[in-house]
């Protein structure tokens, strides 16, 4: 009898390691695409570019790092956001703070990819619908850009 309890046991807590361990609930490409939006409407740009796959958050420190240095040494202001593609200028945009985000769907195409569709209400009975592309890197998800 104490064979089995314990044989069942070590299989529920394997099975709950792995729940955790992996692309799990906790961090799921809905919640990651929710953290982006409300970091985009809250005007948080730190908070928005950890949302999205290491590589683009050291593009943006690279970035931010390339243009310091040109405005410190020879005075020359570069244009971080062009080299991000616009999103600096997204999240430090006000007209996106009175916009209202709401996923509609995630689907998952791997177990490591996935596709958040998400509809942006912008006010005046305007609206449209965006898909996120997101990835699952170590456990963990991110926005794939």
């Amino acid at each position: 009898m104490r064979k089995k309890v314990w044989s069942v046991t070590v299989a529920a807590l394997l099975w709950l390691g792995l729940l955790l361990s992996g692309c799990g609930a906790r961090n799921s490409p809905e919640r990651i695409v929710g953290r982006y939006f409300d970091a985009v409407k809250a005007g948080d740009l730190e908070e928005a570019i950890s949302c999205f796959q290491p590589s683009v958050q050291k593009q943006y420190q690279a970035a931010t790092s390339l243009s310091d240095s040109l405005l410190g040494t020879f005075g020359l202001n570069v244009d971080s956001d062009a080299l991000l593609g616009g999103l600096v200028g997204m999240v430090n945009s006000e007209t996106y703070r009175d916009y209202e985000f709401r996923v509609s769907s995630v689907t998952q195409s791997e177990t490591d990819r996935a596709t958040v569709s998400v509809d942006v209400q912008m006010g005046a009975g305007q609206s449209v619908t965006t898909c996120i592309p997101c990835v699952c890197i170590g456990g963990e998800w991110f926005i794939e850009k």
